[in-house]
């Protein structure tokens, strides 16, 4: 006589494993010969290819179980892997004054004796794993068992090389059990850490494993959590050993910051150098490394940068959008003398920038733009003289200076492809200078 889960239509079987954590669903199979041959129907398989695991010694040995022979958890297409980090004082602040607050009154209330000895017990769990991890970390084992999966998951079919995988950080506040977002802690130092713990033991499995990802998304969809910029540079061996998992990179979203000043730099994992060397692959490595790359997506966390008392910026061998170069001016509104060189725009047009630049909000003295490029080459029409000849352009050119009232003045300008630009050893220096400076 079936259960009544066993005869529950496959639809409903297949939302219910939705939800479920390796361990779970490798026990469903388990559980009777009916499970294991649902299990193997094509509808059920599609459930399995978006799954977490975390960064702990319990969650990394059921995933390389789990992605042992014959699993269908190698069908993985999405996959997250998520750090972990800990902030223990408001269990710490429960312990102590021995009340909580009431999330509906907003008052305090007292712990009952059962309430007390719960959160003693979250307290010694949350500090056990966390030792456990740390010294899971410094043996390389997270890095071994995490190549074992990725081995796995490589070793299970053509799946593999549409493999998503994202970096995450999930955070336990209140009990052993809850995990939430880092936006709810002020713990910084913690999450940054888990950050470095997850990036280092990831790009090290993926070395390892040699395990192709199509789009690689390092904490760019997490909320107050970023990574050192200065971890990229710390990575073990040349951009070269880690050419097999980027060679299929499709799409790079990566979220990036600046360790605070005066603060200690997070824990290196055994993954990472103490310190940056002429092996270290650093970011333009690892770009390079991408030949199928078709979208990057960067995203600063600003930590501490004062920004809005800066006096003068100078911009220099930039492509970017027009919002984010429109969003940045408006960050530093203090700045009285701004310089741009070579920028490249990737969509939008220059006309709101150069609207913001010369309106009296911006409060800019002095602007010197040259080599601006929006498709074609930017000619500025009241600009100094040319530095390429044209054929039956205007009067003006590729760089505009101005100071004091004339930096109020709106800008025109047009672009070059309306002119045929004639060859000249002036051009030849000019191109052989620009590739010198910003590259080819």
């Amino acid at each position: 006589m079936p259960s009544s889960f066993e005869s529950c239509p496959p639809e409903t079987v297949g939302n219910i494993v939705q939800n479920l954590s390796f361990e779970d669903i490798g026990n469903l199979r388990l559980s009777s010969r009916t499970m294991a041959a649902l299990s193997t129907q094509e509808k059920f398989e599609s459930f399995f290819s978006s799954k977490e695991t975390k960064l702990s010694p319990t969650d990394l040995n059921y995933f390389v179980r789990m992605t042992g022979e014959s699993s269908l958890a190698c069908l993985v297409q999405e996959l997250t892997i998520s750090g972990i980090a800990d902030d223990t004082t408001l269990l710490e602040r429960m312990l102590k004054e021995k009340d909580r607050r009431d999330p509906k009154t907003q008052r305090f209330v007292r712990l009952t004796e059962e309430e007390l000895a719960k959160t003693k017990r979250d307290l010694d769990t949350i500090n056990a794993q966390r030792d456990e991890r740390v010294s899971m970390r410094e043996s390389g084992k997270d890095v071994e068992l995490l190549t074992k999966a990725f081995r796995n998951v490589l070793a299970g079919g053509k799946q593999a090389r549409r493999l998503a995988l994202t970096m995450n950080v999930v955070l336990r506040t209140e009990d052993a059990e809850t995990f939430q977002s880092p936006v709810e802690s002020k713990n910084r130092d913690a999450i940054w850490q888990a950050a470095a713990d997850c990036f280092g033991c990831v790009m090290g499995s993926l070395k390892d494993s040699k395990l192709p990802v199509q789009a690689l998304n390092v904490f760019y969809t997490t909320m107050r959590c970023s990574l050192d910029l200065s971890l990229i540079n710390k990575l073990r061996g040349p951009a070269e050993k880690y050419a097999d998992v980027l060679k299929v990179v499709k799409s790079l979203r990566i979220s990036l910051s600046e360790w605070p000043r005066g603060r200690s730099e997070p824990v290196q994992t055994d993954s990472l150098h103490d310190a940056a060397s002429d092996e270290s692959p650093g970011i333009a490595g690892l770009l390079k490394q991408c030949p199928v790359l078709r979208t990057l997506e960067v995203h600063w966390y600003d930590t501490d940068t004062d920004l809005p008392h800066l006096n003068g910026v100078t911009l220099r061998g930039l492509y970017l959008s027009e919002s984010s170069c429109l969003n940045f001016l408006q960050s530093v509104a203090s700045v009285s003398d701004l310089t741009m060189v070579e920028i490249k725009l990737s969509e939008g047009s220059f006309t709101p920038i150069f609207a913001y630049c010369a309106s009296e909000k911006a409060g800019i003295d002095r602007v010197y733009f040259e080599d601006f490029w929006e498709r074609e080459l930017v000619w500025f029409d009241d600009g100094r003289e040319p530095k390429v000849a044209v054929w039956g352009a205007p009067k003006g050119g590729q760089t505009l200076e101005r100071s004091g009232a004339e930096a109020r003045q709106p800008i025109q300008y047009h672009l070059g492809d309306q002119y045929e630009r004639l060859a000249s050893p002036e051009e030849y220096r000019w191109n052989e200078d620009r590739c010198r400076e910003y590259g080819p």
